[in-house]
């Protein structure tokens, strides 16, 4: 396949958008693409010159039809009509309306295009669908019931059964698949646990709101961080990850130590000459600025 010289590449603004050119002259661009970053409202097409040049038509993300220029394509929400993009009627559900903006033919997830042209929720649960009364594609942790043709819940921790209820493709945080028969998920002994994926009585990772438990990788449950002054002790209750406030980790010590900055609220050691430095003051206080060495916590001025 030809790849275009970059050197040789239009000059400009949009030379980097040139995707395809003449198999005799690299300069001279065939093929240009809309949007590269994503964020563009308008496309590009390649001129009788073979430039890159913006679409004439407002909000137009593809014009490669006759005459040249002529738009294809309109921005998300916006419809073709009379070769210019119009705003969609039904700006909130409406992804696109070529040919008349109060009528969609194509709606965001969860909704469909009904004869009138009007965006219409699916049923619950459902993300799919050409009616109310019947889905294509559930959302999450829901699968279609053959007898309804709606969304039904897969069974307790599994995370998607689109197979049926009964045969789980993977389990929710927190559960692990059935040593019996594997199809179905039961939930980790430890309540503090999240994964358990050998067992539920063989927990590697806690999850605790404040991460103040760790797992026993020798007992496969969560106990309380052995160390004292330990914020988060998620992979191993026995290693701290991170001390709480006004402690740093001492490694060489293998316990969190106290900042001796007053009124440090995060420390840890200077890496140049190993000596513990201030990062954050608490609130309240700030760094002096004027102070000498390692900066200093002093009380913020009112």
């Amino acid at each position: 396949m030809l790849q275009c010289n970059a050197s040789s590449k239009p000059e400009g603004p949009h030379a980097i958008i040139c995707m395809a050119c003449e198999a005799a002259n690299a300069s001279r661009c065939t093929n240009c693409n809309g949007d590269l970053s994503g964020e563009l409202e308008y496309g590009f097409y390649p001129d009788a010159d073979g430039v890159c040049v913006k679409c004439p038509a407002e909000r137009c993300m593809r014009c490669d039809g006759e005459p040249l220029g002529a738009c294809t394509k309109c921005a998300q929400g916006w419809g073709l009509a009379g070769g210019q993009c119009k705003q969609c009627t039904d700006k909130e559900h409406c992804r696109r309306c070529d040919g008349d903006a109060a009528k969609c033919q194509e709606c965001e997830w969860g909704f469909f295009a009904d004869d009138q042209g009007r965006c219409t929720a699916c049923a619950a649960n459902c993300g799919s669908c050409n009616s109310t009364t019947a889905c294509l594609e559930c959302i999450g942790a829901y699968t279609i019931d053959p007898a309804t043709q709606l969304c039904v819940a897969c069974a307790e921790g599994c995370g998607g059964c689109s197979d049926g209820v009964d045969t789980c493709e993977w389990c929710d945080s927190g559960y692990t698949a059935n040593t019996t028969d594997g199809s179905l998920c039961q939930k980790c002994a430890d309540p503090h646990c999240t994964i358990c994926v050998t067992g539920p009585t063989s927990c590697t990772i806690c999850d605790d709101p404040e991460m103040k438990y760790g797992p026993d990788l020798q007992q496969g449950d969560c106990k309380l961080c052995a160390l004292e002054h330990c914020a988060n002790c998620q992979e191993d209750y026995k290693a701290c990850r991170w001390c709480l406030d006004g402690y740093w980790w001492n490694a060489k010590e293998g316990k969190c130590t106290p900042c001796q900055t007053e009124h440090c609220r995060m420390c840890a050691t200077n890496g140049d000459d190993g000596l513990e430095e201030c990062n954050s003051c608490e609130d309240g206080y700030d760094f002096d600025e004027a102070g000498s060495g390692h900066p200093k916590c002093v009380k913020a001025a009112a």
